[in-house]
């Protein structure tokens, strides 16, 4: 049998990171509605999954705020409230701040433009997609938690302040000048009081 020069690199997943992956998806898409109840026999019809990776999945679904579990009561998407917005931004400062500073600096022209682009919205939802835009291109692959922690907060965050628009062009700016610190400094004085 003739074996192959090179064979395809291709990145596998496990069904629970799959699983992951879609309702994660759905939480931030508006298909799961904060406060909806879960059922994992409808999640693994609509999955095509086992019960073992859909636990997998709600597992780091609930470790990343995204979902709320009480066992034998119930599990459901977060419904955070107003209340918990400063909790919410606190954390994100700590976590994404961090993945400012390191980040920015190293971005691309185009990444910067990119994600400075996506901050002129000035939403929630926009500083959101900023934040993955510069997660996505974070060099240090030990930083993938802090990644989707910082999204899962910033999704968050967004859920606890419907009535409010922030104002991102301090954020932008830095960003589009590629400096890290002010970045950093300016999402604190975005979120923090």
């Amino acid at each position: 049998m003739p074996i192959p020069d090179a064979i395809a690199n291709y990145e596998r997943r496990t069904l629970g990171e799959i699983a992951l992956e879609q309702i994660r998806d759905a939480i931030f898409d508006g298909t799961l509605t904060p406060g909806e109840a879960l059922n994992d026999e409808e999640l693994e019809q609509w999955l095509g999954c086992s019960r073992t990776p859909l636990r997998q999945a709600m597992k780091e679904l609930t470790s990343l705020g995204l979902v709320d579990t009480v066992a034998q009561r119930y599990t459901r998407v977060a419904a955070p409230t107003g209340e918990d917005r400063a909790d919410i931004a606190e954390a994100l400062t700590a976590v994404a701040g961090g993945l400012l500073a390191v980040t920015v600096p190293q971005l691309t022209e185009t990444q910067r433009s990119s994600a400075s682009t996506a901050l002129d919205e000035g939403s929630w939802s926009s500083l959101r997609a900023a934040l993955a835009m510069v997660c996505d291109a974070i060099p240090n692959k030990r930083l993938g938690s802090a990644r989707d922690q910082t999204i899962a907060l910033a999704h968050l965050l967004a859920a606890a302040s419907p009535d409010s628009e922030p104002d991102t062009s301090a954020l932008g700016d830095a960003i589009a000048r590629g400096d890290g610190q002010e970045s950093q400094a300016a999402l604190s004085a975005l979120l923090l009081p």
